[in-house]
């Protein structure tokens, strides 16, 4: 194998403004701070990777992200970026936790190596073309009238699955909002509902009673993430299937909420796993 070695990384802060604010239970996002990273080698190749922390949710910050994307990349220097292992065991040595600037050098990594492949990157994963892919776009927490009128606008944009924004204490408002968003919508088209551990135990388990007859796929992270002992009561009793999402940030805690009994299913996001490299290690 020839040898290739990283000759620059760039660390680009960025600042988008989003067109409307975006609200879950815990707070608005008016601005999409994202911090992209973009490993350049010996080939004249370069990847590009990209986080967007969330300080409640990742614990870290873009002015975090930044600096120690600086040092990351001053320890890579010179090395060879297809052996993305070595790398992200680096960085697991360097810092604790910090998934989401991990997960912009694990993209990026991996965007170069397959292109130092002549391969595209599904291919480079071993994957193929036959799957269908598609994404829902998501409702945020707002009063249920303006939360109904733009799942229709979304509707009739042609997004095949609508996320909705709930976690609001108290039942009645989450309820009302997604009885209003139902009977706008109609009765097929598939929704979720994501909390955002907005609720207690209670709320969550009135809630999804209450929502019991909506068609509701799955609800996301109805309680606190750290609150094992409540997600398994709810998963047990639950009508609606429940989703991990902020409590699994890692292989280790996927496997804690399976011996748990604490969920249906998993969302895995690069940004809280720290990468692609990290899951094929994992075995349940």
């Amino acid at each position: 194998m020839k040898p290739v070695k990283i000759t620059q990384i760039d660390i680009i802060p960025v600042q988008i403004q989003l067109h409307e604010p975006f609200v879950i239970s815990k707070g608005a996002l008016t601005h999409a701070r994202n911090t992209i990273v973009r490993i350049h080698c010996s080939e004249g190749l370069y990847g590009v990777g990209e986080c967007c922390p969330y300080r409640s949710i990742h614990g870290e910050t873009q002015a975090g992200t930044v600096a120690f994307a600086k040092d990351l990349a001053e320890a890579l220097l010179g090395a060879d970026p297809r052996h993305i292992h070595r790398h992200v065991a680096l960085m697991d040595r360097m810092i604790v936790g910090n998934a989401s600037v991990k997960g912009a050098f694990d993209m990026a990594l991996y965007d170069l190596s397959a292109k130092l492949s002549e391969l595209p990157l599904y291919k480079y994963l071993h994957g193929d073309r036959v799957k269908a892919i598609y994404t829902d776009n998501t409702v945020s927490l707002l009063d249920k009238e303006k939360m109904a009128e733009k799942a229709v606008k979304f509707q009739e944009m042609g997004f095949p699955v609508l996320k909705i924004k709930l976690g609001e204490r108290g039942v009645t408002k989450d309820v009302a909002r997604m009885e209003l968003i139902r009977a706008s919508v109609g009765p097929d088209l598939p929704l979720r509902i994501d909390a955002n551990q907005g609720w207690n135990y209670l709320d969550a388990l009135r809630s999804l009673e209450a929502m019991k007859d909506l068609n509701i796929e799955h609800c996301e992270e109805p309680v606190q993430a750290g609150n094992t002992e409540d997600q398994a009561r709810l998963t047990a009793h639950s009508p609606i299937p429940l989703m991990a999402d902020e409590s699994v940030f890692s292989p280790r805690d996927a496997s804690r909420i399976v011996s748990c009994q604490a969920a249906h299913l998993f969302n895995i996001k690069l940004g809280k796993s720290g990468g692609i490299c990290t899951w094929p290690r994992c075995r349940f």
